[in-house]
């Protein structure tokens, strides 16, 4: 897996997301609610466990952060196989990621311009 911090330019403003990415589905967090990679890394886990709950107990995820297929960028089917992969997925990230690399992610990787 991987994570970038992702710059966004236009001719008016600047926006900041981290964008996970790799053997996991996809998603894009703004720096505003993740303010380093370790916060980001959880805030993706907490999103997507919303997700395992929601198709877990029967409810609709259509409000929740859209989870993609990582091949083809389609919404993935809200499955127990879904689940299943993605619990696994989310539990490498959460039990070996994040500790190897806290002290890392934890730096404040991105800048405030005026």
């Amino acid at each position: 897996m991987a994570l970038f911090l992702f710059d966004a330019w236009s001719d008016t403003e600047r926006r900041q997301v981290w964008v996970v990415c790799g053997e996991v589905p996809p998603a894009q967090l703004d720096v505003g609610f993740a303010p380093n990679g370790k916060e980001a890394l959880e805030g993706y886990i907490g999103e997507l466990d919303a997700w395992i709950v929601a198709t877990r107990t029967g409810e609709r995820v259509d409000d929740l952060m859209p989870v993609l297929d990582r091949r083809t960028l389609s919404p993935i089917e809200p499955t127990q196989e879904a689940v299943d992969d993605l619990e696994q997925r989310l539990n490498f990230i959460e039990t070996k990621i994040i500790p190897e690399y806290a002290e890392k992610l934890q730096g404040n990787r991105y800048m405030k311009h005026p």
